[in-house]
């Protein structure tokens, strides 16, 4: 077991990331002195967690976790930023949404450079240009008509997003329509319940989401 502690950390509320092909893990902390945290795993038989060179990355503070795609962190700080920074040579883009903390964590579409999340009243669809050495996000789409939407999930593979509500139902929308607002499906699972972030069982067709009474349902998808 290995630890490593700092005045700067501040506290990891999200799940960290391990970059398996350089044996390097990522983390975010909710320290404005300290957002974006790496650390050199050390070698097989014998753990450490050093400190990498150039970290930690102040960018506010962040109560969710990073997500890795070909070699850049994708991830959201509580003051409505989303960042890009690519590890190759720290290049950076950020976009500010001026709707509240990105919950959770930012979701990547692996076939291309879209990615998804949610605000506090939206769900956004979000491009990386994925430019080699200088990535820049744009947003695509947002739909503001969810309440109190929970962390979205892209199934991989697919057009389809799905994201809980405060209004107990589970919505699904088409990313890759023209204008995805119009495209909302959704069940209703309990009226006037808020229902949590989904996950999926892929190989059964079926959204895992629980709810705020404390139930779980499981609801096949693509909604019809």
């Amino acid at each position: 077991m290995s630890t490593y502690s700092h005045g700067l950390l501040g506290a990891v509320e999200g799940m960290e990331v391990v970059d398996y092909d350089n044996n390097r893990v990522f983390m975010l902390t909710t320290a404005t002195s300290g957002t974006l945290w790496g650390f050199d795993l050390g070698t097989a038989g014998s753990p450490s967690l050093n400190a990498l060179g150039g970290y930690p990355v102040s960018l506010g503070t962040a109560n969710g976790s990073p997500v890795l795609r070909n070699g850049r962190l994708y991830f959201g700080t509580a003051n409505g930023e989303v960042h890009v920074y690519r590890l190759a040579n720290g290049a950076q883009s950020t976009l500010g949404l001026s709707d509240g903390e990105i919950k959770g964590f930012v979701f990547p579409d692996r076939r291309n450079g879209d990615l998804y999340f949610s605000t506090n009243s939206r769900v956004w669809g979000v491009s990386d240009t994925l430019e080699p050495s200088s990535p820049m996000l744009t947003p695509q789409w947002f739909v503001d008509d969810i309440p109190a939407p929970s962390i979205a999930l892209h199934r991989t593979g697919t057009d389809f997003v799905y994201v809980g509500s405060g209004n107990g139902r589970l919505y699904q929308i088409d990313a890759a329509a023209a204008d995805p607002k119009a495209t909302k499906k959704y069940v209703e699972l309990e009226a006037g319940s808020q229902i949590g972030a989904p996950s999926l069982d892929g190989p059964n067709n079926l959204v895992l989401v629980g709810s705020a009474t404390g139930v779980v349902y499981a609801v096949r998808v693509p909604l019809p």
